[in-house]
């Protein structure tokens, strides 16, 4: 992290997929951790484990509501912002939520931010290019959007939110950053997200067919989420000190490719499934692996057992 050492962080929808594996790296640093999240799409039993550690607090609370701030003692050097539903299904069936906590989520957490003099990282999105005519996109690519198309409640409050960090930073001079971050993926994430990997995986796992729009060929940049990899960058940006970093992370694989995926079955579950494979870039093995078991457990409790290697 550039050498600098973070003590106190606040994480806002830590206890979402991407917000509980940051919880987690930042508490592996040594620093203290508060956890905001409204359990809109995010849950609690993803920090379970964090409970009994003396550094983590859990808060649960709307970023949106001015209040909840106030219940925020004490000085943090690091705020991450992360709150906010991304799946399409999540965003899609809180649309006036997903505007919010971009705007005024996002307002909030930079004023704290400036307060305390903190370093300030908003969680954006590829989302921002809209329907882009650039492949791959560039950060001097401004995109192709749509304001008032399907998915504008969760483009627009993302690009609402870079132009409030970028002028927050300019006027009040905070410490800012923006992490525009791709298709991610990985343990943690919900099975019924919606997306096209737990969606190939659920339906790999059902012995249903594999959903492809088109013919394949359309691509989409993806990412598995490891805590030495794109963590590590998360907290990279995070610890650049004064840096107006607006940094892409992913890459461009097609559909179609992820669609003729394997399911390998070997010895090691009661459903004999032991990873995903795409390529070895794409999917460490050991993620991958605990993340099938946990959409196994999470879809068929009853009957789930993990069988020790």
């Amino acid at each position: 992290m550039s050498g600098r050492v973070f003590r106190r962080a606040l994480v806002t929808g830590g206890a979402g997929f991407v917000g509980s594996h940051l919880c987690r790296r930042l508490l592996a640093t040594g620093a203290d951790v508060v956890c905001l999240d409204n359990l809109a799409t995010g849950s609690r039993a993803n920090v379970a484990d964090l409970q009994q550690h003396d550094g983590f607090r859990f808060v649960r609370a709307d970023a949106t509501d001015p209040a909840a701030w106030r219940t925020l003692p004490g000085r943090f050097d690091l705020v991450l912002h992360f709150a906010c539903p991304a799946s399409p299904a999540d965003y899609l069936r809180l649309p006036l939520e997903t505007l919010a906590v971009g705007s005024d989520g996002t307002r909030h957490a930079l004023e704290r931010a400036s307060r305390d003099d903190a370093r300030f990282v908003l969680a954006s999105t590829s989302e921002v290019y809209g329907d882009p005519l650039e492949h791959p996109q560039t950060e001097t690519y401004w995109g192709n959007v749509n304001p008032v198309g399907p998915r504008s409640v969760y483009d627009e409050s993302k690009r609402f939110g870079e132009a409030l960090v970028t002028a927050h930073r300019g006027v009040h001079g905070t410490d800012a950053a923006i992490v525009r971050i791709f298709n991610t993926y990985g343990p943690r994430m919900r099975g019924g997200d919606g997306r096209a990997v737990p969606t190939f995986i659920a339906q790999a796992l059902d012995g249903a067919p594999l959903s492809v729009a088109g013919d394949g060929g359309q691509t989409r940049s993806q990412k598995a989420i490891a805590p030495r990899g794109r963590l590590r960058r998360h907290l990279a940006v995070a610890g650049r000190r004064r840096a107006a970093a607006t940094a892409a992370l992913g890459w461009a694989v097609g559909t179609g490719e992820f669609a003729r995926a394997r399911i390998v079955a070997g010895p090691r579950t009661r459903y004999e499934v032991t990873t995903m494979l795409v390529t070895s870039a794409l999917i460490p093995p050991a993620a991958t692996w605990h993340w099938l078991n946990g959409l196994w457990r999470h879809r068929h409790a009853p009957a789930w057992r993990e069988v020790a290697p």
